[in-house]
Order: structure tokens, then sequence, then C-alpha cells
């Protein structure tokens, strides 16, 4: 298992506690989560949170309804239908009111089979105030609602002290920004234009557009937002070539101001309701700006990093969930921070990954562990850190864990099927220590693994990795590790060590001569593929293999 542990994958992150919204102070937190209490027997769907002094508390929850026909929509085809907007999300708090997104699912609507539909509440202690169709951005205040619908999405602005106003729209070809305010209490909201240099700013009765200073066609910029009083946008600009950097562009006097450089970038940004505090994620901490110096603070120094957040706009509270999973409260004057709810666990990867039978998968996330861990033995543990991973029901064996990501074994057995896959843990979370995805899954889907970035090839002797200052030479024998080449001649025990000579059921057809290919000999869900490097070859090699019309690339330097 000597070079086992370099293998890495990567993927995208999505969340279990998610879209977290505050109050001016930073008392309470607002989120969302599919997950059940571990107290209460409920399905998994989307439901509204408060947290504060008080403890957790459930505020919005829609048990699902299927079929259900929302209103206002035309009769459907035969065998179409809709289920209620059970899932909800995204809440968004006013000054005394608290918006929030439920989704609802056609079935049969599109050639792909289902299609989601959207509609926000607004809501304060007394119940319902309002309801429309679209994605939604609340005010600070509370008074004004920004709704997107459609693709590309139009956009128009509701006063909820005027519901008889006609709105102006605006038109993007993205979604508005999740997360930060882009709609100002005197109802003044900033999108993006269509070719990255202008602004636009739309307001319940019009809409302008605006060109921004240090945009142009090698520098484009893109999501904005906007502080309370509709004075100060908050912007990324990235330049081609030139670093990333956040600006503040000042509309009443259009001052277009540098804020920070990014290193590398900078996600989740925001901007205080005063405009004088910018807050983002760099190298996954939180980062705070001051918005007339330039000054930047780091405020949180997470070992797993930090992957969301909100911030009070007194600037005094920020509320974040870690890697770990944990929902904490940073006091941003001390730097301490305090955990309200411990670990929960979520599969984030899920577009980015394709399972194949018997080959090892890393998959992403978070909470996934309260340490990292790394079988010690053979076969692998179907346990390892309190954690255990089922797919399709079957248990799977688990190479290493830790609190972001799991290499496991799909098993043999599995089907080339989209599979469930199934994580439990222990936490003291209140709700349930457990996380579901479903991953696409083929018999055969070759990859070759990087044993260290951008590496793929060991020497002869299996000694040393082959790299620019260790390149092949002409004539040397090297190996490859892959995964996703499919059945072997040899039968082969899930988390079982590979044996001697199982080789690939399947032609395997590579460009240059192959004197090996099937499992790594004792290693688990890994391929070996040996191959001769031409004695004429200098420079860089390419080695392209393709199994069942499916190919898979790898690069390697060669002695000059």
């Amino acid at each position: 298992m000597r070079f086992l542990a370099l293998f890495i994958c990567y993927g995208v992150a999505s969340a279990q506690i998610a879209n977290l919204t505050t109050n001016a102070d930073g008392s309470t937190v607002w989120f969302d989560t599919p997950l059940p209490r571990k107290t209460i027997d409920e399905p998994e769907q989307g439901r509204i949170y408060r947290l504060d002094a008080a403890g957790l508390q459930l505020i919005a929850s829609t048990p699902r309804r299927d079929p259900s026909l929302p209103s206002g929509l035309v009769p459907l085809p035969p065998n179409t239908y809709f289920t209620n907007y059970f899932d909800l999300h995204a809440p968004q708090s006013g000054r005394d009111t608290l918006l929030y997104q439920g989704r609802a699912i056609c079935f049969r609507c599109t050639p792909a089979g289902t299609s989601l539909t959207i509609r926000y509440t607004l809501t304060n202690t007394n119940g319902i105030l309002r309801t429309g169709m679209g994605e939604a951005r609340l005010s600070r205040n509370g008074r004004y609602i920004l709704a997107s619908s459609g693709f590309p999405y139009e956009s128009y602005i509701v006063d909820t002290e005027d519901p008889n106003a006609i709105p102006a729209t605006a038109t993007t070809s993205t979604a508005p920004a999740a997360g930060s305010r882009i709609i100002a209490d005197n109802g003044t909201a900033v999108l993006p234009g269509f070719n990255g240099v202008t602004l636009q700013l739309l307001t319940p009765a019009k809409r302008t557009e605006v060109r921004i200073p240090s945009a142009s066609d090698y520098a484009w910029f893109y999501e904005p937002s906007i502080d309370a009083s509709g004075k100060a946008v908050l912007y990324t600009l990235r330049g081609i070539p030139g670093p990333i950097t956040l600006r503040i562009f000042r509309l009443d006097d259009r001052r277009d101001t540098h804020v920070h450089t990014c290193q590398p970038r900078c996600e989740s940004t925001s901007i205080n309701a005063d405009g004088d505090t910018v807050y983002f994620l760099e190298n996954q901490q939180l980062t705070r700006a001051d918005a007339a110096t330039a000054q930047s603070r780091r405020l949180t120094n997470e070992p797993h990093g930090v992957l969301r957040y909100t911030a009070s706009d007194d600037g005094k509270v920020a509320w974040y969930v870690n890697g770990m999973g944990q929902l904490r409260r940073l006091d941003t004057a001390s730097g301490g921070a305090e955990t309200y709810i411990e670990s929960t666990p979520a599969l984030t990867n899920t577009g980015a990954l394709t399972l194949t039978p018997g080959s090892l998968a890393t998959l992403t996330g978070e909470g996934l562990s309260s340490a990292a861990a790394q079988a010690q033995h053979l076969p692998l543990p179907t346990q390892l850190a309190n954690t255990t991973v089922s797919v399709n029901g079957i248990p799977s064996p688990i190479h290493s864990i830790s609190p972001t990501s799991i290499t496991i074994q799909t098993p043999w057995n599995a089907p080339a099927a989209p599979l469930e896959v199934k994580l439990e843990t222990t936490s003291n979370s209140p709700f349930r220590a457990t996380a579901r995805a479903t991953f696409p899954a083929e018999a055969i889907a070759p990859a070759f693994l990087p044993l260290q970035p951008g590496i793929y090839a060991i020497h002869e002797t299996f000694d040393a990795l082959v790299t620019s200052d260790n390149p092949a030479r002409p004539g040397e024998y090297i190996h490859l590790y892959a995964t996703g080449l499919g059945p072997v001649t040899l039968p082969v025990e899930t988390g079982a060590a590979s044996p001697l000579n199982a080789t690939l059921r399947n032609t395997i057809n590579c460009t240059t001569p192959i004197v090996f290919a099937g499992l790594a000999p004792t290693l688990v869900g890994i391929y070996q593929i040996t191959v001769r490097v031409a004695a004429s070859d200098r420079g860089e090699g390419f080695l392209t293999c393709q199994v069942a019309s499916k190919s898979a690339f790898a690069a390697f330097p060669i002695l000059r």
C-alpha cells in the first residue's frame, strides 16, 4: 500500500447546514437543512431553522404532497404533475421579517423527466405576509424583494408597502448571487450586465446601466452586492492577465476604489450595511477588509477551512460552518469562536464523480468524521473513525477518511447504474449524523490517477516517481495507475488485496505497447498499467488508453 495514500480526488462542495443569514447584531442566525432531527421521525427535505441564545427552533416546514398542481398554472399534459413547494431553503432576514424559498418538483415536465419551480414566502411573527414566484432576495429593512425567474433571468422589484406598483424589469444571464445582499433599503438592486463591464441598477420604477470604470474587454466584474443606503457597490474584478481584486464603486460620485488583491481568489464576498467593511473567504478562511484603508485581517484559522458564513451589520459577529460541519459563532474583535451545532455530515461531489464497481473513489464533503484516519490492514474495514458507508445497501470498505473526504471501494457487486451512497457517523449534532447522495455509475469509466499533482508514473523498480527532475529513460518500463477499467480475469473479494495476474477481461488499447494491464497486486481498487517507453522517445511522453470505447490520458517526462 506504499503509493496508495498518494491518490487524491477533488470535488465541489454543497451543504447540510446552508444559506446562513443573521440579524443586525448577530444574536440570531437562520439556516436551512434537509437533515431530519434525531428525535423526530421525519423525511429528508429542506426546513428553515432559527438559532439564538434560547436554542434551536424550527421556523418553517411543509409536508410534501404529491401530486399537487400549483395555482395559476395551466392544465398539464396527462401523467405530468407537480409536488407542492415542500423543499424549503435560502432564508434571508429583514428587520422584522424573514423570506425563504420553496422548491416544487414537476415530474415528466421536460425531456429529462423532472424540473424544479420556485416560490418565495415572506413572513413575520404574525404569519405569512405574501408569496410570489421565482428566486428572491430581500433588503435589510425587509421592505423590498428582488424576484427572478426564467432563463435568461428576468428580475423585478416588489415594494411590499406598495403592492399595486408596476415594477421595472432587468434581464441577466446568471441568477442573482446567493448569500450577499444585492438590494438596498431604498429599493435599488445591483445586477451584472451581459457584457461584464456594465452594472444594471434596478429600482421599483426604472432600470439604468452604469459602466464600471475598471472593467473592460480584458477585465470583467461579477458578484456585485450593495450596502443598505444604496450608495456603495462591492464587486469582484478579474483581469486577463492580472490578479483577482475586490473593488467598491460609489454610485453617488462614481468613485471606483481598490479594496483587496485576492491570493489567489476571493469567494462569498459581501459588504456590510454601512458600506465600510467587506467580508470574503480567502484560502478557505474568513477575512475582513476595511473599505477606506484597504487593510485586511484574517478572522479565522480553521484547520479544515470555512465553507460559508454570514456577518452581522455591526461587524461584531459572524456565524460560519467549517469543514468539520460545525456551526460556529465568532466574536470578530477577540477572535473567539463557540460551537453551537456539532459536526453534521454532507456528501458533496455527486455531480463530479462517477463510481465504477471494484474501484476506489474519493467522496468529498463536510463533517464526515471527527478526525483523519487510514486503514492499517487488509482487507479494508467497513468502519473507520466511527464512520460507515454503504452503496445501494452494500457495506463499502473504507481506505481513509478525514472531515472533508473519504476514500471507499465501490463493491464489486454494485450495479452499473445510479448508486445511493449512505454515510453514517457519530455526532452530538441535533440532526441525524447521516448523509445520503446518489452518484452516477458505469461498468467502465477509465481514469489515470495522479500520484502527486501532475505526476502519473512510477519508475520500473517502484522506488521513485517519474518527474521532470527524474524522468523516464528511453526503453524503461514504467507503471501508471488507474480506476474504472472494469472486470478482471480472477475473482476478487471486495476490500481484499488484489492478487497477481488479475488482468483485464476487456481489451485495452494504448498508444504505447502494454506489458501488463490489470489490478495492481497487493492494492485495493486500483489498476496498474505497465508500458515500455520507446527507445526513440525523448522529452515528453503521452499515453492514451481505450477500454470499451472509453479513453483515459496521461503524460510523463522522458529523458532528452
